[in-house]
């Protein structure tokens, strides 16, 4: 177990242009110096494999994780990234996710990603699953004020559950803050008819009713 002698094998199944065989090579050489801790000779023959095959997508998860490791979180989103949209090209879309998951561990701001995972979740059946993403990305956008946005998400959501209750609070409260209050009321009753004993519908109808004077109805 030589990271050295694989790396030297490499090179001569380069020059005999046994593409493949040279990568299997460099990825346990790259292997060995990893476990070794020798982490900066392991990221130089990562980044060689994929000078040689640059749809190689193990070595791109592994640099990844590397970059992670070593706190290069742009670097290793960016490897992340490119290996996930192998991925979906070859329909390989559950390894996508599970990529597209990783990486929004360093980035939990960021909407478009979450917007793939969901979609990514439709693509394979995980109806549920995607709902919930919409409902982050849709809260996501209406916490920054863009309501159109949030709104666009919360009717997705209604498309696909039509009696779902945080999609109908959410559209209530899009209508709220552009002052449509008739339509907030209208989202509101809406969710009351499905579960007229949930506490946050409950809350959510007092809470308009006192905006409106409505003292009786808050009551």
């Amino acid at each position: 177990p030589d990271g050295n002698v694989f790396n030297a094998v490499g090179d001569l199944y380069l020059k005999k242009k046994a593409k493949r065989d040279a990568v299997e090579a460099f990825i346990k050489a790259a292997g060995i110096f990893r476990e070794d801790g020798f982490y900066l000779k392991a990221m130089a023959l990562y980044k060689k494999i994929l000078n040689i095959a640059p749809s190689e997508v193990e070595a791109l998860v592994l640099l990844a994780e590397l970059n992670a490791e070593k706190g290069l979180v742009g670097n290793a989103n960016e490897n992340f990234l490119a290996a996930a949209d192998i991925y979906i090209r070859d329909g390989a879309t559950e390894r996508a996710l599970e990529l597209y998951e990783k990486i929004l561990k360093f980035m939990p701001f960021n909407i478009n990603l979450k917007i793939k995972i969901a979609e990514l979740y439709l693509k394979i059946g995980l109806k549920n699953e995607a709902i919930k993403e919409y409902l982050v990305v849709a809260l996501d956008y209406l916490e920054k004020g863009e309501h159109e946005k949030a709104q666009e998400f919360y009717l997705r959501v209604i498309g696909f559950d039509l009696q779902n209750i945080s999609a109908l609070i959410g559209l209530s409260k899009v209508a709220e803050e552009t002052n449509d209050i008739k339509q907030a009321h209208k989202y509101l009753n809406e969710a009351k008819s499905f579960v007229p004993d949930d506490t946050n519908v409950l809350f959510n109808y007092s809470k308009l009713a006192i905006k409106t004077n409505d003292m009786e109805g808050a009551k």
